[in-house]
């Protein structure tokens, strides 16, 4: 994505969350939530950037996220401000990650034909299934708990957080992009972030879907995006360029 985005003049700083860069981080840490993951990072690039306009004269900055740092762009626009101008969108969940897992382990356990992969994930379903009912009781269980080697705090961060709220409460212009068949974030998270839009009435908010994408971002040519669909050769999509581009350069 980056270089197709410089090829249309639009340049870029991209950064992984710690937990993917280093996935020890979620076992070492015992007490995080995506403060730490992700949002701390987020914040201290665009203050660098905006503390060195002499040497990086860009026109203006807009963040980006894709899946869950996506969810958390309004809350982020909020927070820096003037520092940003805008912000996209890409495969954004309006919900916990807890609630989405087992959604897809469902999904997958429908579309998944081998034994040994359907008891690994049938285990995984029943450890999300005790952690959403959790979550949902509001138990007082200890923060460093561990649950899926993730501690406790950092699931109920997340689910308790109002997507919503920050999403009203921002005014700046945003793109949202939602592939067709993302099965990890389903089409129904766009349309409720559709239904905020409307119910905010949110005119600076720009809507799209793209037919047969999936969740990272590739074109799908199966009826149904499935986990073996991700190691398949596959071609990016050009239309997410397209979209990203337009929007950018609109002249308002």
């Amino acid at each position: 994505m980056a270089e197709e985005l410089a090829k249309k003049g639009i340049a870029t700083y991209r950064f992984d969350k710690k937990s993917l860069v280093n996935p020890k981080f979620y076992i070492e840490k015992s007490e995080y939530t995506v403060k730490e993951e992700f949002i701390d990072d987020a914040k201290e690039i665009v203050n660098f950037f905006n503390e060195n306009r002499d040497e990086y004269p860009f026109s203006e900055i807009i963040i980006l996220g894709h899946s869950l740092s996506s969810s958390y762009i309004p809350f982020l626009m909020n927070a820096l401000d003037k520092k940003v101008s805008r912000g996209i969108m890409i495969g954004a969940a309006s919900r916990s990650i807890a609630e989405l897992m087992q959604e897809q382990i469902i999904y997958i356990l429908e579309n998944e034909s081998n034994e040994q992969n359907i008891s690994i994930y049938k285990d995984l379903l029943a450890e999300t299934n005790n952690l959403l009912q959790i979550l949902k009781s509001k138990q007082n269980i200890p923060n460093d708990s561990m649950f899926m080697q993730v501690p406790y705090l950092y699931w109920k961060d997340n689910f308790q957080f109002d997507f919503e709220k920050s999403f009203k409460s921002n005014n700046k212009n945003l793109l949202i992009i939602q592939g067709e068949k993302d099965y990890q974030v389903p089409i129904y998270e766009y349309e409720t972030w559709k239904s905020w839009t409307r119910k905010h009435k949110k005119e600076n908010v720009q809507l799209n879907i793209i037919p047969n994408m999936n969740h990272i971002l590739f074109e799908s040519k199966n009826a149904k995006s499935t986990p073996k669909e991700y190691l398949q050769n596959a071609e990016f999509s050009s239309e997410i360029i397209s979209i990203i581009h337009d929007w950018v350069f609109k002249k308002s």
